[in-house]
């Protein structure tokens, strides 16, 4: 019996270790535009994981303001390649040296054009009180040795959004996010939690057979 046990434990502890997402909270507002959103590095093993960046606009009703665009910094030290993407907004993805000028250069990214700096139709983008998630599908090596904490030192700044008003002519503006506090705790994912329920309700109907025989 306490063999038993000790494999569902075993079990869930693996399941924990292994699909255990952290949520970390992501804030910008310059002037123009404002976002708030989680930033997530979901390692799946070290050749494999998802980025998810979760973003609001939380700009001024009366600036008309739409968030056109967004890129962030990779690690220099991770090897990978972008192998897909899942986006629940209907955004061009950014691949490679992604030009964030006036500031630094950076690695991944969406945007209504083609480019971080393009003049596509802002009403693509989010509009005031918008959400969306955007995944970003990664295989390469060295995953299992970063944290997102890794990613918010990886360039000054990490992270940018763009943002264009609704006035003629539209007026770009540009979003620094500001650097996250500490670390929350992590936060399993829906998955993980089913399973470990499952994995939980099996050990019980198991006692309960062994109580009764």
């Amino acid at each position: 019996m306490k063999k038993i046990l000790f494999t569902f434990a075993a079990f869930a502890i693996y399941l924990a270790s292994s699909m255990t997402a952290h949520a970390i909270p992501i804030y910008g507002s310059v002037g123009f535009g404002s976002f708030t959103g989680d930033f997530s590095f979901l390692v799946q093993s070290d050749e494999s994981a998802i980025i998810e960046v979760s973003l609001k606009n939380i700009s001024q009703e009366d600036n008309g303001g739409y968030l056109t665009g967004f890129a962030f910094v990779v690690p220099e030290e991770l090897q990978y390649n972008l192998t897909g993407t899942e986006f629940t907004h209907d955004l061009n993805p950014l691949y490679g040296s992604i030009n964030g000028a006036a500031y630094n250069n950076f690695s991944l990214g969406a945007s209504t054009n083609k480019n971080l700096q393009g003049s596509g139709n802002p009403s693509q983008g989010l509009g005031v009180g918008s959400t969306a998630t955007f995944k970003f599908l990664l295989t390469g090596t060295g995953f299992s040795k970063l944290t997102e904490q890794d990613f918010f030192k990886a360039g000054e700044p990490w992270f940018l959004a763009r943002f264009s008003g609704n006035g003629n002519p539209f007026v770009p503006g540009t979003t620094l996010a500001t650097p996250p506090g500490d670390p929350v705790n992590p936060v399993p994912e829906p998955g993980t939690i089913a399973l470990l329920a499952l994995g939980l309700a099996g050990m019980g109907l198991y006692v309960r057979r062994r109580r009764n025989g």
